[in-house]
């Protein structure tokens, strides 16, 4: 009895039950070489004192911890688990306190994992103090440990989330057009880098957004050197469109007025420049002038199409070239003139008998031979007949199945708007 009472007292002296939370537990289990944990001594929750037990009281345990917790009572190591005892789930500091014959005794105190869910915030100042407090040995270390793990893990945090934060806040900065936002790339880990790298992006993307806005003014330009509107003749209907791919491309659309003989005539101009974009686009720009010039002048369609083709052959570089057909209309015989520097084919309908004829010519496209000699045709257009020019774009053009339209499409299009 007396060495109950004395055992008792100094596990009050060790860890008296007053310093327990509400929720905590205390106890001194021992774990066979079968890993049975058994409990040998506990504070009653009633009286709030250490209470010895007549005979060790088995104690189910489960969980991933649970072998490595009655492993550990056994051989006397301090550790800390997470495991479930009588049907609820705990958060367990235990360190030996003794050994008698060959077991192991080992003092546990433990809490609920749903309070340390709910003081999470606290945790670190509250396990330190409790275990310093309460554990004078090995659980003491173990608390120690969680503490500065969790401390390191804020500490870890806080140095990968500032810095990040920067960059959010950078990368606000340059999506509002803020180019000179820079931000600090002093580390040597990825965050690092990744600050180099949005500092080196920054300029590659103004002088991107300072070129898109210098194609949208040539665009812009480029579309006002375009017919405004289809030229009325006396004697036919006329309507022309450009629809551009990019901001700017190489296709050319005009009406030129003429003097054809005694009466009035127009010279319809379709061209194509190899290639796309601003190259294209000037290329197209010099032929469109040399076109208005020479019109000026008093030259008429073919002698058009030589001035051009002189000066693409000064003008074009990479080997870039042009294609162009240029149909004279003239209003007074309903008849046309017309030239291919190896155009696209102009498809003639006739719907009286639903018959097409290609006007495709033998010329060359226009920049590669500045002697080059373009010959003139003439036709005669049936009575209601369709005169259809076209680039490229229309035939190569696909659908969603990405079927090409073709010249049957053409064909069938024409025939389809025939009324």
């Amino acid at each position: 009895m007396t060495l109950r009472i004395r055992v008792a007292e100094l596990l009050a002296r060790a860890l008296g039950p007053s310093r327990l939370s509400g929720d905590a537990v205390a106890f001194v289990a021992t774990a066979g070489p079968d890993r049975k944990v058994l409990r040998l001594a506990k504070i009653d929750p009633k009286a709030r004192q250490w209470k010895i037990l007549p005979t060790p009281e088995p104690i189910t345990v489960n969980g991933r911890d649970a072998a490595a917790f009655a492993r550990d009572l056994a051989a006397g190591a301090p550790g800390l688990a997470r495991i479930e005892m009588d049907g609820r789930d705990w958060i367990e500091a235990y360190g030996p306190i003794g050994k008698f014959g060959e077991q192991s005794w080992g003092l546990v105190v433990a809490l609920p994992y749903s309070v340390v869910d709910e003081v999470r915030g606290r945790a670190d100042v509250a396990v330190q103090t409790a275990f310093s407090d309460q554990l004078r040995n090995a659980t003491v270390f173990a608390g120690i440990a969680l503490t500065l793990a969790g401390l390191a893990a804020v500490f870890a945090a806080r140095s990968l989330t500032r810095p990040i934060k920067k960059l959010h806040d950078a990368a606000m900065r340059l999506a509002a057009g803020d180019y000179t936002v820079r931000v600090e790339a002093d580390g040597k880990d990825e965050i690092g880098d990744l600050a180099r790298g949005f500092n080196r992006m920054v300029p590659a993307i103004e002088d991107q957004v300072r070129v898109k806005r210098e194609l949208d003014i040539a665009r812009e330009i480029q579309q006002h050197l375009l017919p405004k509107a289809a030229p009325s003749l006396p004697g036919f209907d006329i309507v022309g469109q450009v629809l551009f791919c990019a901001e700017t491309g190489g296709d050319y659309l005009d009406f030129v007025p003429l003097t054809v003989g005694t009466g009035a005539g127009m010279a319809a101009v379709i061209g194509d420049v190899t290639g796309h974009g601003v190259g294209a686009a000037l290329l197209m720009t010099s032929a469109r002038a040399t076109i208005l010039a020479a019109a000026e002048a008093g030259a008429n369609g073919g002698e058009l199409m030589r001035a051009v083709n002189r000066q693409l052959a000064r003008d074009a570089a990479g080997g870039r070239s042009m294609t162009m057909l240029a149909v004279v209309l003239k209003a007074e015989s309903r008849s046309i003139d017309w030239m291919s520097a190896g155009h696209e084919p102009a498809l003639l309908y006739d719907p009286t008998t639903d018959d097409f004829l290609e006007l495709a010519g033998e010329g060359i496209p226009l920049g590669i031979d500045a002697a080059w000699q373009y010959t003139t045709e003439k036709l005669t257009l049936p009575e209601n007949a369709a005169l259809v020019c076209i680039t490229d774009g229309i035939r190569e053009a696909r659908n969603s199945a990405d079927v090409e339209f073709g010249m049957d499409g053409v064909r069938g299009a024409v025939r389809a708007a025939r009324g």
